[in-house]
């Protein structure tokens, strides 16, 4: 048996001063509170024991958890005080078939409180067509999460292939409804969520498969996800579409310098792929397939001190991550200005 066991505690206060400044005449004033002054509390009490049998073939891991959360908003906001707590489980195992070789499978339950912003967050900027909505009443979200997987290696190479499937209750999850034009966004709880998908991740030791330099190696990662609202069977907008990792490096024997290049290929996520908008609505604005190779290398003096450098988005792709589109329409202005970086060191 090996036994973990520990607590954990941390506080946070939130504050931030509103003002609007005039430029034309120079004079400002206070603005109008979009986040109040707000604290948070978090404590947790964990432990764990993990467990050897067969000669340390098969490793058992299990553990409990208990989480408190409580959010309290300054008085003068009118807005209630948020607590929660959660007592959450696991157990896994890991099966050594031989040395290179093995097979893993857990499940896992998992608890998230709303963050302050979440909960209080509230903006009414109808004059520019959209308003922003608090939702102090959110509840956490939970989950329970199934794991199988594989993970091998050889003089060559190591793989790692996995699959999951989470089931949550009260996903929080962001919405934007037309209200007499107005777009009112707001976060609420959706009573019974899936995510499910799969990941691969593959190294190849390029000295020793084809007698490369000492030290180069090429990887490649697959991530697919798919999920959706249980109860409606639309989709969730928070899913990642399919990504793919290829990077080729080289780190030098005397590990004082190394460098790599990668590219980021990231599908498009359109149509179905969108929560299928209100009656009336337009739909949601397709988030484009991007490519984008970063160039990336460290150099270390000594021992203590490594030094890097980058140059990411090489070929100056213009691109937008699906998450700043998301309750964006063809209507909607200023959507270049969601995209991404261009070239930069």
């Amino acid at each position: 048996h090996e036994l973990t066991y520990g607590v954990a505690a941390s506080d946070n206060s939130f504050e931030l001063e509103y003002m609007d400044h005039f430029l034309d005449d120079g004079t400002s004033k206070p603005g109008t509170t979009e986040v109040p002054k707000s604290d948070s509390e978090k404590r947790a009490i964990f432990a764990q024991d993990q467990m050897f049998f067969m000669n340390d073939k098969l490793v058992v891991t299990a553990g409990l958890r208990y989480d408190d959360y409580k959010a309290t908003p300054e008085a003068s906001s009118g807005l209630e005080e948020h607590n929660s707590d959660s007592l959450t489980s696991r157990l896994g195992a890991v099966y050594h078939w031989n040395n290179n070789f093995s097979t893993y499978v857990q499940y896992s339950e998992g608890f998230r409180a709303p963050t302050i912003h979440e909960l209080y967050y509230d903006k009414d900027n109808t004059s520019h067509g959209y308003k922003i909505v608090s939702n102090p009443n959110l509840k956490p979200e939970e989950s329970k999460s199934y794991e199988v997987g594989l993970r091998a290696s050889h003089g060559v190479g190591a793989l790692e292939l996995s699959a999951f499937y989470n089931d949550y209750t009260n996903f929080i999850k962001e919405t934007t409804t037309d209200e007499g034009g107005i777009d009112v966004t707001t976060n609420e709880n959706i009573d019974e969520a899936e995510i499910y998908g799969a990941e691969f991740k593959g190294s190849l030791w390029l000295d020793e498969a084809l007698g490369a330099p000492m030290g180069s190696y090429a990887r490649l990662s697959l991530a697919y996800l798919d999920g959706e609202d249980k109860k409606s069977g639309e989709t969730l907008n928070t899913i990642a579409p399919f990504t793919t990792v290829v990077g080729l490096g080289y780190d030098a024997p005397s590990e004082m310098w190394g460098s790599e290049l990668s590219v980021t290929m990231v599908a498009a996520k359109s149509a179905n792929d969108w929560e299928e908008p209100e009656e009336g609505s337009d739909p949601n604005v397709e988030a484009p397939s991007y490519t984008v190779v970063d160039l990336t290398a460290y150099y270390r003096p000594v021992n203590d001190l490594t030094l890097r450098a980058g140059l990411f988005n090489a070929f100056d792709e213009k691109y937008w991550q699906y998450q700043d589109l998301e309750g964006v329409t063809a209507s909607t202005q200023g959507v270049d200005s969601r995209t991404q970086p261009g070239r930069n060191w």
